[in-house]
């Protein structure tokens, strides 16, 4: 049997319930990820896959996390975007109080505003990220588009287990990240 995975709007797989299992042991997969083998008409979740085993509760649906992705969501390598594109953010605040001193500054700040209150949107999957970006580019309202976007990136860090400090995350939790990616990688690249 195939099995293939949706997430992001992208399509994963095949993979045989063998990997399967073993990614869902190892917290890749969950029983509410959306699935799909030959004879469905339309993708249900994992859980209806016949000889799914889950090992790990359920993640918590958008809806009981106010529409926020819930901590499972986010692999290794996106937290380390969150995490630089936040830094970055900082950085612009700062700059944004110090550029409305300075002639033609909040035109180069909110400029940069844009294009980094856009990435850090999209990273922390925020559905109004070209909102906030155009918002950037605004002076005073690009400053609060900045802090809830930040405030946001700030959230989603913490509860993954890293501390963030006055300029983003603490790199010592950023290193220690336990990155299963690479043998998640390994194990599917094994196709039988």
């Amino acid at each position: 049997m195939q099995i293939y995975i949706t997430r992001d709007g992208q399509q994963l797989g095949p993979y045989t319930l063998e990997q399967i299992n073993s990614g869902a042991s190892l917290g890749s997969f969950t029983s509410a990820d959306l699935a799909w083998i030959e004879g469905w008409v339309d993708w249900q979740p994992l859980s209806k896959v016949p000889g799914f085993v889950s090992s790990m509760p359920p993640m918590p649906s958008e809806s009981s996390s106010g529409g926020r992705p819930s901590l499972g969501e986010y692999s290794d390598a996106e937290i380390r975007v969150i995490a630089s594109n936040q830094k970055a953010i900082m950085w612009l605040i700062l700059g944004s109080f110090v550029a409305f001193f300075i002639p033609y500054a909040p035109i180069i700040t909110g400029i940069l505003s844009l294009i980094f209150v856009y990435q850090l949107a999209r990273a922390v999957r925020s559905s109004f990220a070209w909102v906030y970006a155009v918002l950037a580019l605004i002076p005073f309202v690009g400053l609060i588009a900045l802090l809830i976007i930040n405030s946001q990136a700030t959230q989603t860090l913490k509860r993954r287990g890293i501390r963030v400090g006055l300029m983003g995350a603490d790199q010592s939790d950023l290193a220690n990240l336990n990155s299963r990616e690479p043998l998640i990688k390994a194990l599917f690249s094994k196709s039988g």
